[in-house]
């Protein structure tokens, strides 16, 4: 729009403005422009402007809205007109895309669907490159916003502690396998339970801090919270009591409080509340990672995925002498030692990777097995009479405590990791 600019004079200087600002979008409030479209008032020139340079005002509108005795339009209404006072003139501006057509048939369903379908769209000029940059505004629901608002207090008021242990998961995936067909129960399922027996005996890593009292708060029961993603944003539905649930009562619950909570239909007791949380990323192929403490809760598990590692052998010496003459009598036995000098391995503490290498190397072929009578076939490496532990690959996963430092020291985290650890590499002990 071209502007015809004046000139007065005055006793400070010169000055310019638009004898169109009234009618330019540029040169109106926010919150005139917010009236103007609530109140479905289509024209700003039905309002009289009494402020400087012709510039209609809040107070102008308001006036107008009293005297016509307007009320706010409906719903419907409004999105078709806030889409149609978007202004793309100014060099900082926020449009939204042409809306979809509504009538009197459209139902309060459609009303949702239509509105998700209006983009809100931010353009800047760059004055120095004068070239422009199109955002896309993407607004916050009332969970993300309150995510946004608790993790930010938790992460600046309380001090976390991070502590890291290793587990292995052997048993755990060999049980899973034994189970019956209609049974399913997840790993997690399993870091639930361990999760909640750990506590169970470690009392101390049940707790809360209270600010009140100033000294951390034993929590009477012990009440999981379990991580899901939802469209809405992350939720905790709460198993509680978890110490005292067996395995498949803890997988059935979870499944079912994980579908509840991606439709939305949770209670407010089912995710607010508990004492502890549990996090896992496994799924996604983390590693490893610092999950933030859900305060008032005091601790939270960071689960990464499972992986392969191989384990040296937890000793280098001999571990059983295989006796291929049965005449031989025990003190024969007792008192033979292996003859590892032809190979150059020392017997007397830890192989280098050379001899360990060379230990490998000298295992007897499968022809020559078979022309001596030898012992029941083991993992283990055999060398003349002598078995040797081989190294071996085992499945571990990481798992990362969060604790609020006022509530968990070294040694009650250290404590309640080790007791963690233990569960979950003998599943079996979760049973009893």
């Amino acid at each position: 729009m071209n502007r015809i600019l004046k000139q007065v004079s005055n006793t400070k200087g010169i000055r310019f403005y638009s004898s169109s600002s009234q009618l330019d979008a540029e040169y109106m409030f926010p919150s005139v422009r917010r009236l103007l479209v609530e109140y479905g008032i289509n024209s700003s020139k039905e309002v009289t402007a009494t402020g400087p340079q012709n510039r209609l005002l809040k107070g102008d509108v308001l006036a107008y809205i009293k005297s016509k005795n307007l009320s706010p339009v409906d719903r419907l209404s409004l999105i078709s007109a806030s889409v149609k006072s978007a202004s793309s003139s100014s060099s900082s501006s926020t449009e939204k895309a042409s809306a979809p057509t509504i009538d009197s048939a459209t139902t309060a369903a459609d009303v949702k669907s239509l509105t998700d379908k209006v983009k809100i769209v931010t353009t800047i000029t760059n004055e120095k490159t004068k070239t422009k940059i199109v955002y896309e505004d993407i607004e916050n629901n009332n969970i993300r916003k309150v995510i946004a608002t608790k993790l930010s207090q938790s992460k600046q008021q309380v001090p976390h502690l991070y502590m890291t242990v290793e587990c292995e998961l052997d048993n755990v995936l060999a049980m899973r396998k034994s189970m019956p067909e209609d049974v399913k129960i997840s790993v997690n399922d399993f870091v639930l339970r361990a999760c909640a027996l750990a506590l169970r005996d470690n009392p101390k890593a049940n707790a809360k801090w209270s600010d009140q009292h100033g000294e951390a708060i034993l929590n009477p029961t012990v009440d999981i919270s379990f991580a899901v993603s939802t469209d809405r944003g992350l939720i905790t539905p709460i198993i509680t009591n978890t110490d005292k649930k067996q395995l498949l009562a803890i997988s059935n619950e979870s499944k079912q409080l994980a579908l509840k909570a991606r439709d939305g239909k949770l209670k407010p007791e089912e995710f607010i509340g508990g004492t502890f949380s549990v996090s896992n990323l496994g799924m996604f192929g983390i590693t490893s990672f610092n999950a933030i403490i859900n305060y008032p809760q005091a601790g939270i598990l960071a689960i990464g995925t499972g992986r392969k590692v191989l384990r040296p052998p937890s000793t280098y010496q001999p571990i059983k002498i295989n006796n291929i003459d049965n005449n031989n009598n025990n003190n024969n036995n007792n008192n033979y030692k292996p003859n590892n000098n032809s190979i150059g391995i020392n017997t007397n503490g830890p192989m280098t990777i050379e001899q360990l290498e060379k230990l490998l190397d000298s295992t007897p072929s499968t022809q020559q097995q078979q022309q001596q009578q030898q012992p029941t076939i083991t993992n283990n490496v055999t060398i003349n009479q002598f078995e040797y532990e081989q190294p071996k690959v085992v499945n571990v996963m990481d798992v990362t405590l969060s604790g609020d430092n006022r509530v968990f020291d070294d040694e009650i985290a250290g404590e309640f990791l080790s007791s963690f650890k233990y569960y979950l590499s003998n599943p079996k002990n979760m049973i009893l």
